[in-house]
């Protein structure tokens, strides 16, 4: 999933993971969103591979 399709689907922003990737802090109200999304479709692709990391 892109990144714009994740900030859509999770909490309806498509610029929520450039916002973050600049440095900017998402609300509590939004994190809590987020990591509903995620642990709602966790696993629900199939694919089984973890993310990729950032030195």
């Amino acid at each position: 999933m892109s990144p714009t399709a994740f900030g859509m689907n999770a909490v309806g922003d498509p610029n929520l993971m450039r916002r973050i990737g600049r440095g900017r802090s998402p609300s509590l109200r939004t994190a809590d969103r987020t990591l509903a999304f995620i642990a709602e479709h966790d696993g629900a692709s199939g694919g089984g591979r973890d993310p990729p990391r950032r030195p």
